[in-house]
């Protein structure tokens, strides 16, 4: 093998690995997104957690890292500077901007009780009463606020009071510094259970809940909610159940959102992955169970992004069908690839291309040369520098060090040379005779 067809299939290899890194890259490589959620402690959390092992874990096409951050603020602000691509957020507060819905996570309910004694019948009634708000952000108390308007009520009127979960429900309750209590949380959580089972022993009786009106044909308000039911014994299976009939509430999802400038096939595989593991980690994680796919309507309240749409519409493309003009492309382009590297090759070794061209000069001067020789001695060291020149040209042919594409112009040169030797040899005899 010579040493220029060594640089051949040496630059025909290194595109062919070229080409094969490009397909694996965009059709294989896994995508790596970051997700944030709040608050950190929660199943909800821990079973992103969860998901983001189990994705390692069997080499899936994409990668989870989560982001944990206590309120749904820093959420928010996470997304919309970029530190993650994904977020799970309430659909009842402003979704973070630049996102686009991938699926729903679970239902929240919410949940309105009072002191049995006849005071409080409906949410019209807690006007100018105490209430406790469940939770420690802002938000539930965002939506207390929303209901009481909807339902006619100054929010100013009213005195609400942090309870960060079921202990201060029970101490302000046994305190009697509360009327109501209002409570919003995913649907099966032990929050809410715990919630009720704390108001109902500190007032020593079972409390009443506050049903919720009509509010869906109110134009002012979220299309994120939808009417629902609290079923009898939801609460408490018990002896005595609660509710001890069906209640009419409100619903509404936790979210994922992506961020829109996230990759489709990112955002594809996800989705795809997520509803592959959902059982599995159910058994361990309840709250998987509760994913759920979202409309793919033009008019849903949640746009969808496009990745997850293709999912859920089942239109995603065969990956040879879809990349079938980059493998074209790779494969026809493979030569042009090979030629450019021996291209730049050549232009690292100018040392040989000089050397080539002052052999030609150098036949070219003795053709000259051989025109004015004085003697038959004076062409015989032509003739000698003649055959140096073309024994060096045979050596970097064979080696490969120049190509045979060169040859013909040596070619060119050297009959002119032998015909100028031999006509110079004739006229200096003719001389001589």
């Amino acid at each position: 093998m010579t040493k220029r067809d060594f640089i051949g299939y040496l630059a025909l290899a290194l595109a062919a690995i070229g080409c094969a890194g490009l397909i694996w890259y965009v059709g294989f490589a896994p995508h790596h997104l970051k997700i944030a959620v709040a608050p950190p402690d929660t199943n909800l959390s821990r079973l992103l957690g969860a998901l983001s092992s189990t994705l390692e874990r069997e080499n899936a096409g994409v990668r989870l890292q989560v982001l944990r951050f206590r309120t749904p603020e820093a959420v928010s602000e996470a997304i919309r500077k970029r530190r993650a691509d994904l977020a799970v957020v309430r659909s009842d507060l402003p979704l973070p901007p630049s996102t686009l819905s991938v699926a729903a996570f679970q239902e929240f309910i919410v949940m309105t009780l009072a002191r049995p004694d006849g005071q409080i019948a409906t949410f019209g009634d807690l006007a100018g009463k105490r209430v406790a708000i469940v939770g420690s952000d802002p938000s539930s108390l965002a939506l207390f606020q929303k209901l009481a308007r909807q339902h006619g009520i100054d929010p100013a009127a009213t005195r609400t009071v942090e309870a960060a979960g079921p202990v201060d429900v029970a101490e302000l309750a046994e305190k009697k510094q509360i009327d109501a209590v209002f409570a919003v949380g995913p649907r099966g959580n032990p929050n809410i259970s715990g919630t009720y089972e704390s108001f109902a022993d500190a007032i020593g009786s079972p409390p009443v809940f506050i049903a919720l009106g009509d509010i869906n044909s109110r134009p002012t308000f979220s299309p994120a909610f939808t009417r629902a039911e609290i079923a009898a014994g939801e609460i408490r299976a018990a002896t005595p159940r609660a509710p001890d009939t069906t209640v009419r509430t409100i619903t509404f999802p936790a979210l994922i959102v992506a961020h829109n400038a996230v990759q489709n096939t990112a955002i594809l595989e996800l989705t795809r992955n997520l509803f592959a593991y959902r059982l599995s980690l159910a058994s361990r994680f309840p709250v998987a169970a509760r994913l759920t796919a979202l409309p793919t309507k033009r008019d849903s309240p949640f746009p969808l992004h496009p990745g997850a749409a293709v999912y859920y519409n089942a239109s995603e493309v065969p990956f040879l069908e879809k990349y079938s003009d980059l493998l074209w492309l790779a494969l026809f382009g493979t030569s042009g690839i090979a030629s450019i590297l021996v291209w730049l090759w050549r232009l690292a070794t100018p040392r040989t291309q000089r050397t080539i061209s002052a052999e030609r000069e150098r036949l070219a001067a003795l053709i000259a040369h051989s025109r004015n020789a004085k003697s038959q001695t004076e062409l015989e060291d032509i003739q000698r520098e003649a055959d140096t020149i073309v024994i060096a040209i045979s050596d970097q042919l064979y080696g490969g060090t120049i190509d045979a594409e060169s040859q013909p112009s040596f070619d060119l040169l050297l009959s002119p040379l032998d015909g100028a030797i031999e006509a110079r040899r004739d006229a200096l005899r003719a001389q001589a005779g």
